[in-house]
């Protein structure tokens, strides 16, 4: 290997390690953002099976049965109290369940 190969190996070098360092700091201290109000998810046929989405101060996530009918939604309201809802269908019994904070003085 020739002293001008040699050099050229080593910027090649030093230029790869330079771009691993400066992608590894940009992903480590400036993470890539995506900013959306909803994802909807889809099986293979398109139908939604799951809705992530905030709205009007509550953020939900919600799952649905291969027909499309709702089967359970996990949320938080504006004033911050969770929420877990399992509406069931007409063979199933449904149940809602909130967890409240009592404030005491």
């Amino acid at each position: 290997m020739t002293p001008r190969e040699k050099l050229m190996a080593l910027l090649l070098v030093s230029q790869t390690v330079l771009v691993t360092v400066l992608v590894g700091y940009i992903l480590l201290y400036n993470p890539p953002t995506v900013q959306t109000r909803a994802i909807k998810i889809v099986d293979e046929q398109g139908s939604q099976r799951a809705l992530l989405m905030s709205s009007e101060g509550r953020t939900a996530l919600t799952f649905y049965d291969a027909d499309g009918v709702l089967q359970a939604t996990i949320g938080v309201s504006p004033d911050g109290s969770p929420a877990i809802l399992l509406p069931g269908g007409s063979s199933q019994a449904g149940g809602e369940l909130k967890i409240t904070t009592i404030k005491t003085d």
